[in-house]
C-alpha cells in the first residue's frame, strides 16, 4: 500500500459510514508526513454537531486500543471535526492551533516523528475498527 492510500484510509472509512461532506484529503502531506501532525478534519453530509452520530464516532474512536491514544474533537467555532492522535488533540485544544515550531520544541524532534510513526501504523487498524464498530 502506498502512502497516498494509507493516508486516506480513515476518510474512507468514515464514507462508508455516513456520506462525507468536505473533501478528501490526506492525514499528512504527501510530500513530507513530518510538516504537520497528522489528523483528518471532516464532516458528515446533512448531519448537525450535536447529531447522535458524532457521539457513537466519539465512544469508538476513544475505545480504539493502537499505539497511540486517538481523539475526535471540534471546536465552537468550526462545522468540521477532527480526528487526530490524543497527544495533538490536547495540544490543539490547550493552545488553540498547532505551531510546528512549538510542538518541536514540546515534544523534540525525535519523539514527534515516533508519534508520527506510531499514528501511521495506526492508520490500517483505525480504520477498520471504526467499521466494525459501525457495523454492529
Amino acid at each position: 500500500m502506498d502512502d497516498i492510500e494509507l493516508s486516506r484510509m480513515i476518510y474512507e472509512a468514515l464514507s462508508e459510514i455516513r456520506r462525507i461532506e468536505t473533501a478528501l484529503v490526506s492525514m499528512w502531506p504527501l510530500d513530507g508526513r513530518y510538516t504537520r501532525v497528522p489528523f483528518l478534519r471532516f464532516r458528515f453530509k446533512d448531519t448537525g454537531k450535536d447529531d447522535v452520530i458524532y457521539t457513537k464516532l466519539n465512544d469508538i474512536v476513544s475505545a480504539y486500543s493502537g499505539n497511540l491514544q486517538w481523539a475526535l474533537f471540534t471546536k465552537d467555532n468550526v462545522l468540521n471535526y477532527f480526528i487526530t492522535p490524543r497527544i495533538f488533540a490536547d495540544y490543539w485544544l490547550k493552545h488553540g492551533r498547532i505551531n510546528m515550531e512549538a510542538v518541536l520544541i514540546e515534544f523534540t524532534e525525535e519523539k514527534y516523528r515516533m508519534i508520527v510513526n506510531a499514528a501511521v501504523e495506526d492508520v490500517p487498524d483505525l480504520a477498520k475498527h471504526l467499521k466494525v464498530s459501525f457495523a454492529d
